[in-house]
C-alpha cells in the first residue's frame, strides 16, 4: 500500500533532517576519522537502537500477559541492547546472538548494582543433521546473567534433536524424565557433573533413537514393515531443557523486578517474551514441561 501524501511529506522531512544531522556529525570530526567509517559506526548504533525498540516492542505487545502489574516504564528506561547479530544462510542455518542490558537506577543501586545488569542471549538452529557424529543439538537456545560486567551464570537452557529439519508430527521425549528433574533441585553445586550429563544424553540421542526401534517387538507382521519404515522416517524429536531458579532470582533482585512479577511463571513469560529464538520448534512448550511438568500428568495422576 502506498503512503498518503502527508506520509510521503512526514518522510521527506524526515530524511532531509537525518541528513542534514549526519552532515554536520561528519563536518564536526573530519580531521578525526573519514567519512565511511564515521557512517559506519552511525549505522551499527541506529541498528542497535532499533534492536532495543523491537525489545520495546515485543514487552509491549506482552503476548503471555506477565507484564501487568509491573511498571513498564521504568523498565522501558533501563532497558538498551549493546550488542546483537543475527546469521542466517540458505541452508537453514540460524544463529543470534545478543545482549540486553539494564541500567542501575536507584533501585538496583540500592540492591548491590553498580553499573548494569545483562541477559546473554544465544540461540543457534542447524540447518542440516550432523553427519559426522556430531553431539551438536538441532536447536539450541541459552540465556546467561551477568551483572557489573563480572563473569556469566547459565540461566536457561533448552536444546532439542531432531531427525530433521522441521519438527516432528510426535510428541516430543524429555530426555531428564528419567532424572531427578525437578526444577527446585537444578542448581546443586556440581555444575561439571550436570553439563557432563547433558553432554552424555546428547551423544546417545541418535543411537538412542536406533536401538529403540530395533527392540520394539512385531506386535502383527502385517504392514509391519511399513510401520517401521514411517517411525524411522518421523522419530520424535527429544530435548533437554531448564531453568536455574537461584540464578532466576538473582536477576529479579540484582533488577528490583521481582515484586512486580506476581509468581514463578510470570518472570518465566518474561524471559520468553524477548526476540531472540525462533518459534519453529516448541521451545516455549518444552521449557515449560521441563520446569513445570507436563500439563497433563496432573489430570492423569488423579484419574488413577
Amino acid at each position: 500500500m502506498l503512503p498518503n501524501s502527508l506520509s510521503l511529506v512526514t518522510m521527506t522531512s524526515l530524511r532531509q533532517g537525518i541528513r542534514a544531522s549526519l552532515k554536520q556529525l561528519l563536518d564536526e570530526h573530519e580531521n578525526e576519522e573519514t567519512p565511511a567509517e564515521l557512517l559506519a559506526m552511525v549505522q551499527q548504533e541506529a541498528r542497535l537502537m532499533q534492536e532495543t525498540e523491537l525489545v520495546k516492542d515485543a514487552l509491549r505487545a506482552d503476548p503471555f500477559e506477565c507484564l501487568k502489574g509491573t511498571n513498564v516504564d521504568r523498565l522501558y528506561k533501563l532497558l538498551q541492547v549493546p550488542d546483537c547479530h543475527k546469521v542466517y544462510t540458505k541452508a537453514g542455518y540460524c544463529n543470534i546472538s545478543a545482549v540486553c542490558q539494564f541500567n542501575a537506577d536507584v533501585k538496583m543501586k540500592t540492591r548491590g548494582t553498580n553499573s548494569c545488569v545483562e541477559l546473554h542471549f544465544h540461540y543457534e538452529r542447524h540447518g542440516e543433521i550432523p553427519i559426522d557424529g556430531s553431539d551438536a543439538p538441532t536447536v539450541a537456545y541459552y540465556i546467561d546473567l551477568s551483572r557489573d560486567n563480572g563473569p556469566c551464570e547459565r540461566l536457561l537452557w533448552v536444546q532439542v534433536y531432531a531427525a530433521g529439519q522441521s519438527p516432528s508430527n510426535k510428541p516430543a521425549v524429555n530426555m531428564m524424565d528419567a532424572e531427578d528433574g525437578e526444577w527446585e533441585d537444578m542448581s546443586d553445586d556440581d555444575g561439571e557433573k550436570d553439563e557432563e550429563d547433558v553432554v552424555k544424553l546428547g551423544k546417545r540421542i541418535r543411537e538412542g533413537t536406533i536401538t529403540e526401534k530395533r527392540e520394539e517387538p512385531e506386535l502383527e507382521m502385517k504392514n509391519a514393515s511399513d510401520d517401521d519404515d514411517q517411525e524411522m522416517e518421523n522419530p520424535p524429536d527429544r530435548f533437554i531443557a531448564g531453568i536455574d531458579p537461584e540464578v532466576l532470582a538473582r536477576f529479579l533482585q540484582w533488577t528490583a523486578l521481582g515484586k512486580d512479577m506476581d509468581d514463578d511463571l510470570a518472570s518465566f513469560y518474561f524471559l520468553m517474551t524477548f526476540p531472540y529464538y525462533e518459534h519453529e520448534f516448541h521451545l516455549l512448550d518444552y521449557l515449560l514441561e521441563a520446569v513445570f511438568g507436563a500439563p497433563d500428568e496432573e489430570g492423569e495422576d488423579q484419574e488413577h
